[in-house]
């Protein structure tokens, strides 16, 4: 059942769920929101703003009525989490990207959760949170809004994929990938 896996499989099995892309995965990925582990309440979010997007009718109003309703208990709760969750639902009021953005930028915020907003911070290039993902002091957060960028065709984190290159550690083979994607791979 759920609740026996662990945390690593719950957030595998949320990203699969993006790819079923129906009500039924919506109402498995609604419930995954709630869950105790916010890395996998984070990849439950962007599975289900996948398959949100490709959801019509009555499906897709029921979809977005429990988000809201969802949007506003966390709102409500004084964890940080939560709060970064409930301001990257898509129906999330105007000033939800100013607030992530100001949180982004506190140095006071543990960089897990500049992480976690960099992650559900939506994919466009001109996107303020990426932008502000490049400048932040963790290198891990850095790398995440390069990737992102990347993966969008956009150059603007190519020197902090430069930067995890050069260290040659696990992500270096990632870096090096999104560099070639880019035109920008190093030649050996």
């Amino acid at each position: 059942t759920y609740a026996s896996l662990r945390p690593p499989e719950r957030a595998l099995m949320a990203r699969l769920l993006a790819d079923k892309r129906g009500a039924g995965a919506a109402a498995v990925l609604l419930r995954a929101l709630d869950d105790p582990d916010y890395v996998v309440r984070g990849q439950a979010l962007r599975s289900l703003k996948r398959v949100l997007a490709v959801l019509r009718g009555t499906a897709r109003g029921s979809v977005e009525q429990a988000m809201a309703a969802l949007r506003q208990r966390l709102l409500a709760s004084s964890s940080p989490y939560d709060q970064v969750i409930a301001l990257s639902l898509q129906d999330a009021d105007a000033s939800a990207p100013d607030r992530l953005l100001t949180m982004l930028r506190s140095a006071s915020l543990p960089k897990d959760l500049r992480g976690l907003i960099v992650e559900l911070a939506e994919r466009r290039a001109d996107n303020p949170l990426l932008a502000a993902g490049l400048a932040d002091s963790d290198r891990e957060v850095r790398f995440a809004a390069a990737r992102h960028l990347a993966e969008l065709g956009s150059r603007r984190g190519a020197e902090v994929l430069r930067e995890v290159l050069a260290l040659g550690d696990g992500w270096s083979l990632l870096a090096y990938a999104l560099l070639h994607r880019l035109g920008l791979a190093p030649s050996s």
